[in-house]
């Protein structure tokens, strides 16, 4: 547990001259193609949670603990991940340090930083603090509080061999493409559901090349919501790895019974 008294950054970064050279004596060091840095993604203003009791999404509390902290847990437990960017919102920096200073599952957080205007801002602004000694980074949405960390460890798995890796669920739902011919939306062609697939997160990449694109995309002025858009427009198609159907996304106030359903039958689970 970090030390209460531990400026921020809350845990050397893994490239700094010490924690490096520990690191390199260490036999139980994962291999080189399993040095994950994971960017937890948790900045934006909780717009669509109007009435769930808290100002944003991270700080809702789910079985006695803050949401973001059920999201940490699962990478904390990940092997393959050595360290992990918080990007939260500007407001709640300072909280999120302090509650990181007694928190168990914070203890792999390097930084918790500032997030940007939109999400692509936040991812390219994480990808600046993940370290040198990292060659795999895994970004996942800080609202995704139920992922496995066995998918984790597929995903940066595929990235570290085959350099890119989204998770992602099969459509099961028919999905109709609209055409507007009047007031009304019309139902114009039905999609082949056989070849459409749901993304999730985390989405992983092989590091230097992800970061180097994401700022390539920045100055085209390409801000997509899916990281795995960023490869496929400059890099090519993207290895799918398949993920779970409890790995929504906290988005409405409507969905927290369920959320908190599953988190207990998973705590319930592991005991």
């Amino acid at each position: 547990m970090p030390n209460p008294d531990q400026k921020h950054p809350l845990r050397a970064p893994l490239d700094a001259p010490t924690a490096h050279s520990e690191m390199a004596a260490d036999p139980k060091r994962p291999p080189q193609e399993m040095r994950a840095s994971a960017i937890i993604v948790a900045a934006g203003n909780s717009t669509r949670m109007a009435g769930a009791g808290t100002s944003r999404k991270p700080w809702i509390q789910l079985c006695g603990r803050p949401l973001i902290d059920h999201t940490l847990q699962a990478f904390d437990s990940t092997q393959g991940i050595l360290e992990v960017i918080l990007v939260v919102h500007a407001a709640d920096v300072e909280a999120f340090e302090q509650r990181a200073r007694q928190t168990p599952c914070y203890a792999k957080v390097t930084a918790i930083i500032a997030g940007g205007e939109q999400r692509a801002d936040s991812v390219r602004i994480g990808l600046g603090h993940c370290s040198r000694a990292m060659n795999v980074v895994c970004i996942h949405d800080g609202a995704r509080p139920l992922i496995n960390p066995t998918v984790i460890g597929r995903a940066i798995e595929t990235a570290a061999s085959r350099g890119s890796a989204l998770v992602a669920v099969r459509v099961h739902d028919t999905i109709k493409r609209e055409s507007q011919e009047g007031p009304l939306p019309m139902a114009a062609e039905t999609l082949d559901r056989t070849k459409l697939w749901a993304a999730q997160t985390p989405q992983a990449f092989e590091l230097n090349s992800f970061r180097a694109i994401a700022a390539t995309a920045a100055e085209d002025g390409f801000r997509p919501t899916d990281d795995s858009a960023i490869w496929e427009r400059y890099c090519g198609p993207v290895p799918i790895i398949e993920g779970t159907r409890d790995n929504m996304k906290l988005t409405t106030p409507e969905q927290l019974p369920l959320f908190a359903a599953l988190l207990q039958r998973n705590a319930e689970q592991a005991t």
